[in-house]
């Protein structure tokens, strides 16, 4: 896959100098348009396809994107994981993916990370995850125009609308928001990069036919919905 070129884009939210109050802005900001809107439901009849009884979701955030989603699989827990814990009501365990060592679970979940790591990234953290688990990885987003429409619009003008309403309330947000739009404006500039970093169908299926073993079988595949459509690599 030639993506040679989309390693000189950086996301600010996963350098480690990038300040933490501004990295609990775009999760808190993120999380809650994500939960507003049960972004993920749609991908509710695959998540139940695994029967997991323990699932570590990976690159969580503040929690809230997948927790509305998770929350309704019956008889499930749920560890909740970032390498950089936010400021959140739901616990969240610090892990590098790349680094510490995985937990034990049936089922690994990554909702919206995947572009955050390259290929060889992607294929350390799979060959990483123990042979009897699974994974599934999704991405709401893809290199399309839809995507860089939809992330325009909810980065620049969502934030102005919904800011006072997000839980836990905080002063700070009203500030880089209204007074100085620092919030915004770097919402905006991750959510572009993010779009331009994601993995098209295509890569995804060469990536699974690449990954692949006699022990583990790996798929591509999408989840339709009215709104969108979520591509995904799991067992």
């Amino acid at each position: 896959m030639k993506r040679k070129w989309k390693s000189f884009l950086i996301e600010l939210e996963d350098q480690n100098w990038f300040p933490g109050w501004m990295r609990q802005y775009q999760v808190d900001f993120l999380g809650g348009v994500s939960k507003i809107a049960g972004l993920y439901r749609p991908c509710s009849e695959l998540l139940q396809s695994f029967h997991a009884k323990k699932i570590v979701d990976l690159a969580s955030g503040n929690g809230q994107s997948t927790q509305t989603v998770l929350s309704e699989l019956d008889k499930v827990v749920v560890d909740y994981t970032d390498k950089f814990p936010p400021q959140s009501r739901l616990s969240i365990t610090r892990l590098d993916l790349l680094n510490d060592p995985l937990p034990d679970a049936d089922l690994f979940t990554m909702f919206n990370g995947m572009h955050h790591f390259c290929e060889a990234e992607i294929s350390e953290v799979i060959k990483r995850i123990p042979i009897r688990s699974h994974f599934l990885f999704i991405e709401p987003i893809g290199p399309r125009l839809g995507s860089f429409i939809k992330v325009s619009f909810t980065t620049i003008i969502l934030p102005f609308l919904l800011v006072p309403f997000l839980k836990p309330f905080r002063w700070d947000r009203l500030f880089i928001t209204y007074l100085l739009p620092l919030g915004p404006l770097i919402c905006f500039y991750d959510g572009v990069v993010s779009v331009l970093k994601c993995y098209s169908m295509n890569e995804l299926r060469s990536l699974a036919s690449e990954l692949s073993t006699k022990e583990r079988s790996i798929k591509a595949g999408r989840v339709r919905s009215f709104f969108t459509s979520f591509n995904y690599l799991s067992t």
